[in-house]
């Protein structure tokens, strides 16, 4: 196995312990990492799957607000604020605050689902 596939499969390996202690912002990095590096094979299907469920969980990532402990949670949006359902908080315009606090985004922190 020469080097570059080596470092491929580390990173992999690296990036999977990331999914299992659920640390979905590492493990996206890590996968990605590996991606860059150049993974072959059976490696790069593994790859390729595990990095499109990492972006899929943090798309569905819930946020609550630091201030009131509102969840926003991207399954339901926020309609009586024109944010449909199915829109994760990366796509919340910056305009958007937190309808039972008036916060801001910034104000607001991913749900630790561990």
């Amino acid at each position: 196995m020469d080097q570059l596939h080596l470092r491929s499969h580390i990173q992999r390996y690296i990036a999977d312990s990331f999914m299992q202690q659920a640390d979905y912002v590492a493990a996206e990095a890590a996968y990605a990492r590996a991606m860059e590096i150049g993974p072959g094979g059976d490696n790069k299907a593994h790859v390729d799957k595990r990095l499109a469920e990492v972006r899929e969980l943090l798309r569905q990532r819930k946020y609550v607000c630091t201030v009131c402990g509102h969840v926003y949670d991207p399954a339901e949006g926020d309609e009586a604020h024109g944010v449909k359902a199915g829109t994760p908080f990366a796509d919340l315009p910056d305009t958007w605050v937190c309808p039972a606090g008036g916060e801001s985004k910034d104000r607001f922190t991913p749900v630790d689902e561990k």
